[in-house]
């Protein structure tokens, strides 16, 4: 199995296809098998699908909280280990997080920016506390509850229930310290939407116009401040859109990586 050292670490990768380095960071409770549906679809580029600290295959988490910047620091070091100087960089929900913390750190490893299902702005005071009661739901009953409560809210009403089976395995291989660390690391991020003025690379935010985490309309805000950016809203995606709606996806991803050259 191919990895790659980190500091304090390494983090496991899946790779296929050959072409311009191509980056896929999976979300919260996830790992690379998030980009499954794309893997069998695509070959055209040297795909990347990387598991960040603490999931999948890669390093447990030792820190009571995993931060947006440890994981950018991470990603950072993934491009480079791999042997590029820069990558077109798809960041899914929390990884868009990551995405968005790598960009501030080191824009110098980024083609292009896609933003899938990712919010820029930080949490509100509601939100927080919403983390904070999945946390404390975890740690009292454990994986499986917090898959029912989290899962639901990731998939439109009409996903098929395999999506919601194989969503559900992932967070509930999850050791209970990465979950944590994790939701904790998201509370505690930093508001990011000024960042997007910043982005002088191609940029893409993609969302599903059945989202309640990443509506549509946030998606729309979030493009109209970057320089040079595009927004896509796929019709009848919630948002697990490379699981839901891959083919969409995957067109969409291409016309935009076409133009970066």
């Amino acid at each position: 199995m191919p990895f790659i050292d980190v500091e304090q670490g390494r983090l496991h990768y899946r790779e296929w296809g050959s072409g311009p380095l191509t980056l896929l960071v999976h979300g919260f409770g996830l790992d690379h098998r998030l980009w499954d549906e794309l893997e069998a679809r695509a070959s055209d580029r040297r795909y990347v699908a990387v598991d960040l600290r603490g999931f999948g295959r890669s390093t447990p988490v030792s820190d009571p909280s995993l931060s947006m910047e440890r994981l950018a620091d991470d990603l950072s070091r993934v491009i480079r280990g791999l042997g590029a100087e820069s990558a077109d960089v798809a960041g899914f929900s929390m990884g868009g997080f990551a995405l968005l913390a790598l960009w501030e750190r080191d824009p110098e490893v980024f083609r292009s920016v896609a933003l899938l299902s990712a919010r820029a702005n930080g949490d509100s005071e509601d939100q927080r506390a919403g983390r904070d009661r999945l946390i404390d739901l975890l740690l009292r009953e454990g994986r499986e509850a917090l898959a029912s409560a989290f899962v639901p809210q990731l998939t439109s009403t009409a996903a098929d229930g395999l999506i919601t089976a194989r969503l559900r395995t992932m967070m509930e291989e999850t050791p209970f310290e990465t979950l944590v660390a994790a939701l904790r690391g998201m509370r505690d991020r930093p508001d990011r939407m000024h960042v997007m003025e910043t982005l002088t690379v191609p940029t893409l935010v993609v969302a599903g116009a059945e989202d309640p985490l990443v509506p549509p309309a946030l998606a729309r805000a979030m493009a109209a401040r970057a320089p040079s950016a595009g927004l896509r809203v796929l019709t009848g995606a919630g948002h697990t859109t490379p699981m839901e709606s891959p083919d969409a996806l995957l067109a969409e991803l291409r016309r935009f990586w076409a133009q970066v050259g």
